[in-house]
């Protein structure tokens, strides 16, 4: 006897599957941001504790705020240049989903960008604006009229070897980085 079934599938992609892809573009960006500023950071906390403690208190004051701030710059290049050119971060890209307009369409450079300026607000009050709102949206999304959809349902001109290639290296690179 077969069983009638209904399977209603979101075009939005969920909660969880946004947030595990945002935790992995966190941690790529952090990663990689850590490596860069590692060397500027070591030299000017040397130079500070050669000199007092009070020099290394005022160190760590200007230095982590400065760090913070230049970690969401990088953050938003980041998303707006992954975004615009794939239609999806590399997160995004393994969990599947997609960026794109409200009806669709692929987003441009600006609206990604738009989009992503907000990812200082999103960071904090993301969940709220996404689990009160019917398309799962952010605040950003919001603003940029975009939203987050699963790849199935997308219908982009977005090259497939090329993605599953980013996809493969990236993954690779992620457990790599774990071990």
């Amino acid at each position: 006897m077969k069983e009638n079934t209904l399977s209603i599938e979101s075009p939005f992609a969920g909660f969880f599957k946004r947030g595990f892809s945002l935790f992995l573009d966190l941690f790529q960006v952090a990663i990689v941001f850590l490596i860069l500023n590692l060397q500027f950071s070591v030299s000017a906390s040397w130079n500070y504790s050669s000199s007092s403690e009070a020099g290394l208190v005022t160190s760590v004051i200007y230095q982590y705020p400065l760090n913070a701030l230049l970690f969401l710059v990088v953050l938003i290049i980041y998303f707006t240049l992954t975004e615009s050119l794939w239609g999806a971060s590399i997160g995004k890209l393994i969990f599947s989903q997609r960026v794109v307009g409200l009806k669709k369409e692929k987003i441009s450079l600006g609206t990604a960008f738009l989009r992503n300026v907000f990812t200082p607000i999103d960071l904090i009050l993301g969940p709220v604006f996404f689990l009160f709102s019917s398309k799962n949206q952010t605040l950003g999304d919001k603003i940029a009229n975009t939203i987050v959809i699963n790849k199935k349902l997308a219908e982009l001109p977005i090259v497939d070897k090329s993605v599953s290639l980013a996809r493969k290296i990236f993954g690779f690179l992620f457990v790599v980085m774990i071990v």
